[in-house]
């Protein structure tokens, strides 16, 4: 198994630790540039939103090292088609172990994050947590 696998599953017995059953691990999405074609993505972690404390879908992608290619694929295709296959407003943050050449698109998370701080980002923004 190779190290990001390794640090992937890792996260998600954290998440599944702090958010227990709403915690979605890999889930496929199929969609479409009107092209005729289909295509499929997968984030990371999806966690389920509770209706009085955390109102929105959180969309984790998981990276030993974070790059700004991470954030963009979270920014450009997880987040909208998220949004739109379940019909939400989704938050985006990125865990890694360590942060790489994108340092501007993120706002840096504690460890222990406080998911209204997720909730509360700018559009065009993600939360990033190195751990």
């Amino acid at each position: 198994m190779g190290q990001g696998i390794a640090y992937e599953e890792m996260v998600g017995r954290w998440l599944t630790a702090l958010h227990n059953r709403r915690v979605i691990h890999g889930q496929w999405f199929t969609y479409s540039h009107g092209r005729g074609h289909a295509n499929v993505c997968q984030p990371d972690f999806i966690i389920l939103p509770t209706r009085r404390k955390f109102p929105h879908l959180l969309v984790i992608e998981v990276k030993l090292v974070g790059h700004r290619s991470a954030a963009e694929k979270l920014l450009d295709l997880y987040l909208p088609v998220v949004a739109r296959a379940l019909n939400a407003t989704p938050r985006g943050v990125i865990i890694c172990r360590r942060l790489g050449d994108w340092r501007g698109y993120g706002i840096q998370l504690t460890p222990l994050f406080d998911l209204q701080d997720v909730y509360s980002l700018p559009e065009g923004k993600i939360g990033t947590l190195t751990w």
